[in-house]
């Protein structure tokens, strides 16, 4: 089946990009940390709500900005300026992007980083129930909660700081750091079931390993608006979360297998592994791009010698 016959265009596409082209890192940033403020918020509220009145009211209440934001984006956006930036391609569509191979180290880099960030949100409080401190708290699931809030509010600020960084950095330079130091404290977080850390260090490991796993999504998507042709930007993005989002169906399965056979200490090693193919394709993205500049610097240079 042809991709017109799937409904595959090569149409225009707009992204935050073409708003802040200047600053496409920081913009970015916000934009996708908007994502991790709210899961934090609904973390925050929803702790209070399920311990007093119950699970479902807790999911009820913060279902709420879900019918809210449909309108709210309709009230606000607009068309963006016209950037005149469109780049022709031989090959338009889902096959021109298979063949992008920095496109490829992008997405790549992204679903490594859901693999580990998106298990971790989904396990975390219950690694938090397990520690020392809060364990035998009566109020220790409530403070689990909020702590979990806090973890997902810190990767607004991570989403920020990476895009604001890579802006500065590098795209893949970013990543690489963002991913690498996330999954270090992602191999050692199996020990703090067994190892008494107090609850201030405990949130202070919390907001900085919230910000860390988040800094690469922005610069990751970032990446992915600048390496396609213009026209190709919407199905890059799509492609991408659909790749990147398939990974976190599977990512917390294995974690709990691996909970099952070796407990904590072994199930967040199964996580950094994510971390582990996160760093290695941002570093080759970063080789890719510096090749490409290359080639466009000799391409530039063979050009005027010739006028």
């Amino acid at each position: 089946m042809s991709e017109q016959e799937l409904g595959i265009t090569e149409s225009k596409s707009h992204s935050i990009g073409d708003w802040y082209a200047d600053a496409r890192g920081r913009a970015m940033g916000v934009y996708v940390g908007s994502f991790s403020v709210g899961t934090g918020l609904a973390f925050l509220l929803a702790t209070p709500l399920a311990t007093r009145v119950g699970w479902r009211s807790a999911v009820a209440a913060t279902s709420l900005g879900a019918a809210v934001a449909g309108p709210a984006l309709v009230a606000v956006t607009r068309a963006p300026p016209a950037t005149g930036t469109d780049v022709d391609t031989e090959d338009g569509g889902v096959r021109a992007l298979l063949g992008n191979r920095r496109y490829r180290h992008a997405v790549t880099a992204y679903a490594g980083h859901n693999w580990e960030m998106f298990a971790i949100r989904n396990w975390i409080t219950a690694l938090l129930l397990a520690t020392p401190v809060l364990a035998l708290r009566p109020n220790g699931a409530a403070i689990a909660g909020v702590l979990a809030g806090v973890l997902m509010l810190a990767g607004g600020l991570g989403n920020l700081l990476g895009g604001w960084a890579s802006d500065r950095l590098g795209r893949g330079r970013t990543v690489a750091l963002a991913v690498g130091g996330s999954g270090l404290i992602t191999v050692g977080l199996g020990l703090l079931e067994t190892v008494r850390v107090p609850l201030a260090g405990l949130a202070v490991l919390v907001v900085v390993y919230g910000a860390l796993l988040t800094a690469d999504s922005a610069p990751v998507s970032t990446a992915v608006t600048e390496v396609v042709a213009d026209e190709q930007v919407g199905l890059a993005l799509s492609l991408q979360s659909v790749a990147g989002f398939l990974v976190t169906v599977v990512s917390p399965v294995a974690f709990g297998a691996a909970l099952d056979v070796g407990g904590f200490r072994l199930a967040f090693p199964v996580l950094a592994v994510g971390a582990a193919v996160g760093v290695a394709a941002a570093l080759a993205l970063g080789r890719a791009s510096a090749a490409e500049s290359a080639d466009v610097g000799e391409s530039s240079a063979v050009d005027v010698s010739d006028d």
